[in-house]
C-alpha cells in the first residue's frame, strides 16, 4: 500500500492517519515515571492528587512536544512517548535525549512552584530505548487511539525503573547512544536484565538530563 485510496498524492497523505492502519517502524521510546508518587498521594486529597499529576504531565508533556515527540499513553504516574515517526529513528533518538534534558530543566520550575505544597521536590526516572514498534489504531468504542506496541516499550520502562533503583535520573540503552552518535564517555555503564529478552540490555546511566553532552543538543 503506497497511498490511501482517498488520497490524491503524497502531499495529501497525513502520516499519522496512514500509520494508523498498521505499520512497523523503528522508533525511539521515552518512559517517564514520577518517583515517590505513593508517598505523596497518601497525604493529599483526591483533588490535590489530580492537580499534581496534571501539573507534572503538563511540564513533561510540553518538554516532549517541544522536542518533536508524541505522547503515546499515560499509565498512572508514568507516561510513554515516541520519537522519530516522521524523521526516522536516528533523529528520534537525539530528540528523545533532548527531551530528557528538557524534562530535567522543566522540573526546576515546577518544583519552585510545588515544593512548598508537597514538602519535597518532584523527581523522575527516565528510560530511553529504540527498536521496531507496531503502530496502529487500537482499542474499542471511545477508547480507541493510535498507539504503539512492542518489546521496545517494555525495555524503555525497565530502563526507567532501573534509573529509579540505581540513583540515576536517566538510563538509556547503548543502541540509543549509538544512533544519537554519542559514545557515552564519562558516564556509568550498566547491564539491565529485562524479562523476555535473551540477553541483558547494555545501557548508560546519567545522573541528570542536563548532564548530557552539548553534541546531543547540536
Amino acid at each position: 500500500r503506497l497511498l490511501r485510496p482517498i488520497s490524491t498524492g503524497p502531499e495529501a497523505v497525513d502520516l499519522d492517519e496512514t500509520d494508523s492502519n498498521g505499520v512497523e517502524k523503528p522508533l525511539a521510546v521515552l518512559y517517564v515515571n514520577m518517583r515517590g508518587y505513593s508517598a505523596i498521594a497518601s497525604q493529599k486529597l483526591p483533588f490535590d492528587v489530580v492537580f499534581l499529576l496534571n501539573e507534572f504531565f503538563g511540564a513533561v508533556g510540553t518538554a516532549i512536544n517541544t522536542q518533536g515527540g508524541r505522547i503515546d499513553r499515560f499509565i498512572g504516574d508514568s507516561l510513554v512517548a515516541v520519537f522519530g515517526q516522521r524523521l526516522g529513528v536516528e533523529v528520534g533518538c537525539r530528540q528523545a535525549l533532548r527531551a530528557a534534558r528538557a524534562i530535567d530543566l522543566a522540573l526546576d520550575f515546577l518544583n519552585s512552584r510545588l515544593e512548598g505544597e508537597i514538602g519535597r521536590p518532584l523527581e523522575v526516572g527516565i528510560g530511553v530505548h529504540a527498536g521496531p514498534l507496531l503502530i496502529g489504531r487500537i482499542g474499542f468504542g471511545e477508547a480507541i487511539d493510535v498507539t504503539v506496541i512492542g518489546q521496545s516499550v517494555k525495555i524503555a520502562e525497565h530502563l526507567g525503573n532501573a534509573a529509579k533503583e540505581q540513583g540515576f535520573q536517566l538510563v538509556l540503552s547503548r543502541d540509543v547512544a549509538r544512533q544519537a552518535q554519542w559514545s557515552g564517555d564519562g558516564q556509568e555503564s550498566l547491564i539491565i536484565e529485562v524479562p523476555g529478552e535473551d540477553r541483558p540490555v547494555s545501557a548508560i546511566g546519567v545522573p541528570r538530563g542536563r548532564d548530557l553532552p552539548a553534541s546531543i543538543l547540536a
